[in-house]
């Protein structure tokens, strides 16, 4: 059982803004009921998600396979998902995962992180959109399967 142990967690701007940090929430544009978050052309980091390593149980998780639903508001966009591990106010873990999108919608995009060997109870695992081509773009519904 240890050996299949996995924990999931979701947010979602409408019900869940649980672990979120620095988001500027909005309006979907297609759908008045939905919200999200926006990330604007100026901003260089944006949508973060700050996970406690002590909420996900009693295993210490190896990767992160999860998913984001992006809307970029224009064609053929590119960004990038960090994944970042602190512990103790210092960085002791990132990796950066290219993304691109081709039409201005809302897509399901999956992502995979193998996560350090030596994580402890007391990291925190952080997610968070890289705008490096300083583009405006929404984000919706977090999952995260922790393995």
């Amino acid at each position: 059982l240890l050996f299949n142990h996995y924990v999931s967690e979701e947010v979602n701007y409408d019900t869940s803004t649980k672990y979120t940090k620095n988001t500027k929430l909005t309006k979907d544009p297609y759908n008045d009921e939905n919200s999200c978050s926006l990330i604007e052309a100026k901003e260089e980091f944006g949508s973060t998600i700050s996970i406690p390593v002590k909420n996900l149980g009693f295993c210490l998780p190896r990767k992160v396979e999860f998913s984001v639903e992006i809307c970029p508001l224009e064609n053929n966009f590119q960004s990038e998902m960090a994944v970042q591990v602190m512990r103790n106010n210092k960085q002791v873990y990132f990796q950066s995962l290219p993304f691109e999108t081709i039409d201005p919608i809302f897509q399901k995009t999956d992502f995979y992180a193998q996560l350090p060997k030596d994580l402890t109870k007391e990291d925190e695992i952080i997610f968070f959109f890289w705008n490096r081509g300083k583009k405006t773009f929404l984000v919706d519904n977090f999952k995260f399967s922790f393995k």
